[in-house]
């Protein structure tokens, strides 16, 4: 926050030159930049800030075309570490007019940029007072205050109900309210470009403790998820068991021993809300060879329908076996409705993905003109579910399961 001064203390204005290398009024001139508050100016975003006609270079707007040239050159010379966006460092090196790559920033940019600031500074931070200046009284209350702290917190949520009071009442010193208890607009200006820097500062920090999270979890997954044999993984990061089993070319064999809640696993619970098409083989094995309610062809044409559905949209198709040893390989597969490829060849699975399935032998197969899909789905991918026990499943299924092609991941919620 801005330090503390007494209300009515004479303010010395700051020349051009000082609020341009002033750490708050630059973290205020970054946050107006950064227009979706991500942590990172894009192109789009600087081009939007630059094609607006009060940046000028010259005494003459930027056209929109040179809005984006500018915006082009500017990126391409000063994002250091080449995620094609200006991080904060690389932001100032830019706005102060730092060391510039030859060409990478036409004559005058930095000076545009500094001009934008004080634009910034002198009229967007007089329209957020006009904004909250409830009757245009020329002040604001201390609730008016308050107010704009707490739409920024509706927007990001860096306060919650126990720091809420104690900040807006730090802010409401730092503004210097006058004799009249109102905040007028010389040190609105101070304390609202301290704020905006601060909420800059709180960006900043999540977003590399967010950084650093999605680090730890990717070291995570590649020690788990690594060697042929059995994985292990608690449900929170089945997806990054599943991704990892396909980069291998290998169809997950999920062995569900997650925990049970009314006779329904967590896994199971996951997969009945998740959208993707499930296939109940043990279900299947009732109705054609116990209860015999539908033929086997019957049975095929649902489970054809199904598959086709995930192939158009991008679903996974997932074999539930439940605790039961379908006939897969000796029964219900087929190529023209439920091909046996679909467990045993994971690599053809992906490579037939976003191709014209008359260009691809298995797909030619099963699909016809009437299914009215001209491309598989880029994401469509399948795999199998077990509720036996890792004692127990490899003697049940490998009779009609091609368990060397798939990849055993154990799931669970411990």
């Amino acid at each position: 926050m801005a330090p503390k001064k007494k209300a009515g203390d004479k303010k010395s204005k700051k020349t051009a030159e000082e609020k341009a290398a002033d750490p708050e009024e630059l973290r205020a001139a970054f946050a107006a930049f950064d227009l979706d508050g991500d942590g990172a100016i894009s192109k789009e975003e600087l081009k939007q800030v630059l094609s607006r006609p009060t940046v000028k270079v010259g005494g003459t707007p930027y056209s929109e075309a040179e809005a984006e040239a500018e915006a082009s050159r500017i990126v391409n010379g000063f994002d250091k570490n080449g995620d094609g966006k200006l991080q904060y460092d690389e932001f100032i090196s830019w706005l102060l007019g730092g060391s510039k790559p030859s060409s990478a920033v036409v004559p005058g940019a930095s000076k545009a940029a500094k001009e934008e600031h004080s634009r910034l500074v002198e009229e967007e931070y007089n329209a957020v007072f006009a904004k909250y200046d409830k009757g245009s009284k020329g002040g604001l209350k201390k609730v008016e205050l308050a107010q704009i702290i707490k739409d920024e917190n509706e927007n990001y949520g860096f306060l919650d109900d126990s720091t809420m009071p104690g900040f807006i009442k730090q802010a409401w010193t730092d503004a210097q309210p006058d004799a009249e208890n109102l905040c007028r607009i010389e040190p609105f200006r101070e304390w609202y470009a301290s704020f905006l820097a601060h909420l800059a500062d709180v960006k900043e920090r999540d977003k590399m403790a967010a950084s650093q999270a999605a680090a730890e979890k990717e070291a995570a997954a590649a020690t788990a998820f690594s060697g042929d044999g059995l994985w292990t993984c608690h449900l929170k990061m089945l997806q990054d068991g599943l991704q990892a089993a396909w980069a291998k070319g290998k169809t997950p064999l999920l062995i569900d021993a997650t925990q049970d809640q009314g006779g329904v696993s967590a896994l199971e619970t996951f997969y009945s809300y998740s959208g993707h098409q499930l296939l109940e083989l043990k279900k299947m094995v009732v109705e054609v060879n116990m209860k015999k309610e539908k033929t086997l062809e019957e049975a095929l044409d649902e489970a054809r329908r199904k598959l086709v559905l995930s192939m158009k949209q991008g679903y996974n198709f997932v074999f539930l076996l439940a605790n039961s040893a379908p006939p897969l390989k000796s029964k219900f597969s087929s190529p023209t409705a439920l091909p046996y490829l679909l467990l045993e060849d994971n690599a053809a699975v992906a490579s037939s993905c976003g191709q014209d399935y008359s260009k691809v032998d298995w797909t030619k197969e099963l699909l016809t003109d009437a299914d009215q899909i001209l491309f598989v789905h880029k994401d469509f991918q399948t795999l199998a579910v077990t509720k036996f026990s890792e004692e127990d499943y490899v003697e049940f299924l490998k009779e009609e399961m091609p368990l060397d092609a798939m990849q055993h991941i154990k799931v669970t919620t411990s």
